[in-house]
């Protein structure tokens, strides 16, 4: 708005009151009021025309003194509206999330006074203010300033903070609204702006990584973030984009997400710094490259996510080409099986099939046993948990018969000092033996109180191999060798009894017929049994009698092959005697008219005892010798 047209309303004002003025006389002569006729008047015109002669002469009249009291004024004051300076002051670039200062400058280099000046200013949406040297009207973006006087300068400071992402523009704008003093007409105005680039993040993010790591391997990451601003960061979130075919054992900080890919932060004071240490596994083919990726920034009042640094970090895979293998009695079958009394022939094979040294071998077995106590060991070189026994036989009573859950043993280069440096090529062995425990208990040791307990038996044992690449930094590596799993099979046995009737002589007569009755008494130990057979065949001089008798089971006697065969579909666990009370019996009558003695009258050729266990999921068999008259 310019100072002339300021005149120009002033103007327009005096000469509608003038009019207004007019106006009311002339309503008066219309209603009739009484004129004043005590002169004479001579009237050479028309009452409308005097009366708009006399108006134009007022008019004249005041119009010329309005000009002359603004050429008057002007000069004196000599204000034109454009010696107030209004502007703006603050940094062009600034970090983000940091505190910031603007200051609002009003100078009035004019000759008169200024008053009633408002000034607004229009932040962008995430600038958070936090003080003004002025206090805000109710409007907290408006302030108020009575009076500049002439040649006085006055400021408005303000602090606050921008909440936005690193890169952008941020831009604030001010309007003033004022008047000069003595000028009752409508407010100038005047418009000054000031941008901001938010250049740097409010957060430090670095990410510390081995540059190389072993395919299937483990590897550990650290993320550290900073605050690099003077105010507390109250929520941070980071946003981790993992490898392809990484798996994530553990964080710490744990993550609170339902993703395996997000973190939420709180409450960051100025200049800390905090770690997120990752753990995980990675997958990958031999000289693949594997990327990771974090994205961190600031949540604001609105749950506003903005984006304030990111870093990747790169990882190149390779491998350590160790292999090792765990044979149990020359096998390396996943699933063996073995008897009560066996000795198991444990050997630890290991070879570094790469074209990279490899230092600081340490092998660890570990063996579980559930309810299954070792009777000895046999080593030549010692594992470290052994090294006392040979001079300590009660701690390796101990040792033994703590060993019936999982239990560890341990070589190192102190045992073996080949495992301190494998070269490329080489290879080598450890052997050691576990000799099992020969029997169970029986019925009189409380099998009532132990055969739910003490069944299925077997042993599970795995190498863990844990070792270092030469010349590498981070290079510690652990694999694990297959598992095996050494299944016992049930002890269970057949006891045969002869036994003359009486009309049988012992020993037999020539061309006499001698009867005798055979006793079969079957037990079963620790893992069910199913499709059990006891059979055998007759010499050509016995003769079977057709008297049978079982427990359970069916007995047949095929005249064809000769064969006597007792079978039973299933047997549980500890029956039969000496485990229980149970019998499991089958008996049998045999007669025989030798026509001539020998030094042994057999009675049965060999007995077979087959039978599928079903824990080990394998058949099992056992022969007995012939059954012979002295």
């Amino acid at each position: 708005m310019s100072f002339n047209f300021k005149i120009k309303e002033i103007e327009n004002n005096k000469q509608k009151k003038i009019e207004n003025d007019l106006d009311e006389i002339y309503k008066i002569e219309k209603k009739g009021a009484k004129l004043d006729f005590s002169h004479l008047e001579h009237k050479k015109k028309s009452k409308t025309i005097q009366t708009l002669m006399t108006i134009l002469f007022f008019l004249f009249i005041v119009f010329g003194v309005s000009v002359a009291s603004f050429l008057i004024f002007n000069k004196e004051t000599k204000f034109s509206g454009e010696k107030l300076i209004f502007k703006i002051e603050g940094p062009a670039e600034i970090s983000s999330e940091s505190e910031i200062a603007y200051q609002i400058n009003l100078n009035n280099q004019e000759d008169i006074d200024l008053v009633d000046l408002f000034v607004e200013v229009k932040f962008p949406a995430d600038f958070k203010l936090k003080f003004s040297s002025f206090k805000p009207t109710e409007n907290p973006n408006i302030w108020k300033i009575e009076k500049i006087k002439a040649g006085e300068t006055k400021q408005i400071k303000i602090l606050g903070q921008f909440l936005g992402e690193v890169g952008t523009s941020k831009t604030i704008s001010a309007i003033l609204n004022y008047r000069p003093i003595n000028f009752s007409s409508s407010f100038f105005e005047k418009n000054n702006s000031i941008t901001t680039i938010l250049n740097k993040a409010s957060v430090v993010l670095n990410i510390n990584a081995p540059e190389k790591v072993l395919a299937d391997g483990l590897i550990d990451y650290e993320i550290k973030y900073k605050n690099n601003t003077l105010l507390p960061i109250e929520a941070i979130k980071m946003i981790i984009e993992f490898p392809e075919a990484f798996e994530l054992i553990k964080s710490d900080p744990e993550i609170l997400q339902n993703d395996n890919d997000v973190w939420f932060f709180s409450n960051l004071q100025p200049g800390e710094e905090k770690i997120l240490k990752i753990n995980g596994k990675i997958k990958g083919a031999l000289g693949e490259i594997k990327e990771l990726k974090v994205s961190l920034g600031i949540v604001d009042s609105d749950n506003k996510f903005r984006l304030q640094t990111e870093k990747t970090s790169i990882v190149f895979l390779i491998s350590s080409n160790l292999f090792v293998e765990l044979r149990i009695n020359s096998q390396t079958l996943a699933n063996q099986s073995a008897n009560l009394g066996d000795t198991l022939n444990y050997e630890i094979f290991y070879k570094n099939n790469g074209e990279m040294e490899i230092k600081n071998l340490t092998f660890e077995v570990r063996v579980i046993s559930p309810n299954l106590r070792w009777q000895k060991i046999e080593t030549k070189t010692l594992p470290r948990e052994l090294e006392l026994i040979s001079r300590n036989p009660l701690y390796f009573y101990n040792f033994l018969n703590s060993m019936d859950q999982e239990s560890f043993l341990t070589w190192s280069r102190d045992q073996v000092p080949q495992l301190f440096s494998l070269k490329p090529g080489e290879e080598g062995s450890i052997p050691f033996k576990i000799i099992l425990q020969d029997k169970i208990f029986s019925r009189e040791e409380g099998v009532e109180d132990k055969k739910n307990l003490f069944k299925n038996f077997y042993l599970e044992s795995i190498i863990k191999a844990k070792a270092k690449i030469a010349n590498l930094e981070e290079s510690n590596f652990e694999i694990n060798s297959s598992k095996v799993t050494t299944k016992i099979k049930t002890q269970t046995e057949l006891k045969i009894e002869t036994m003359p009737l009486e009309n049988g002589n012992w020993p037999p007569k020539i061309d006499t017929e001698s009867e005798y009755q055979i006793n079969w008494k079957l037990n079963n130990a620790m893992n069910n049994l199913k499709n059990i057979k006891v059979s055998t065949f007759l010499p050509e001089n016995v003769t079977w009698k057709e008297e049978s008798k079982v427990s359970t089971g069916e007995i047949k006697y095929n005249p064809e092959t000769r064969e006597v065969s007792w079978e039973i579909n299933w047997l549980p666990t500890y029956v039969g005697e000496p485990f229980s009370e149970t019998k499991i019996e089958a008996n049998f009558k045999l007669s025989i008219k030798p026509e001539w003695l020998n030094e042994n009258i057999i009675l049965l050729k060999q007995t077979a005892l087959k039978a599928d266990d079903e824990f080990i999921q394998d058949s099992i068999s056992t022969s007995y010798d012939q059954i012979s008259i002295d």
